[in-house]
């Protein structure tokens, strides 16, 4: 829709059909459903799960950008320096989210805002391994 935030991150799995489709939809298919989701932990539990939940979204995400990062598209693969280049960019944008989830877990009032943006990585990180699913099984139907 028009007021769908996620767009840009999701545009190659969006293309895609299938399973794909319907979960990346559901993790990052836009602002909305995001602020739904991270509203409902904010309503229903307290400050001390959603600090564990934090840690352990952003615990989760960096493994999976670590192993992961960049995925490229059968339609587009990256070249070597690009995949290095993308790589060092993915592991930055990581490393300034967890410095930013750290200091939001330190005061208490911005313990939900550190879920809201460990929820937002962790859902962009799913991205990453269903476009690595879709790469898979690319391989699989044309080789």
């Amino acid at each position: 829709g028009s007021n769908c935030f996620f767009n840009w991150i999701c545009h190659a799995e969006r293309k895609c059909r299938g399973i794909s489709f319907k979960i990346t939809s559901f993790l990052c298919g836009d602002i909305d459903g995001i602020l739904y989701h991270s509203f409902i932990f904010v309503t229903y539990f307290t400050n001390n799960v959603m600090f564990i939940c934090s840690i352990v979204f952003n615990v989760l995400t960096i493994v999976i950008v670590l192993i992961l990062a960049p995925v490229d598209n059968v339609n587009k693969p990256l070249a070597i320096n690009e995949m290095a280049g993308k790589r060092k960019k993915s592991i930055v944008t990581i490393i300034l989210c967890t410095v930013a989830i750290i200091i939001m877990l330190i005061f208490e009032y911005t313990i939900p805002f550190a879920f809201a943006l460990s929820y937002a990585i962790l859902s962009v990180a799913f991205s990453l391994i269903l476009g690595e699913i879709n790469n898979k099984m690319h391989e699989k139907r044309y080789n």
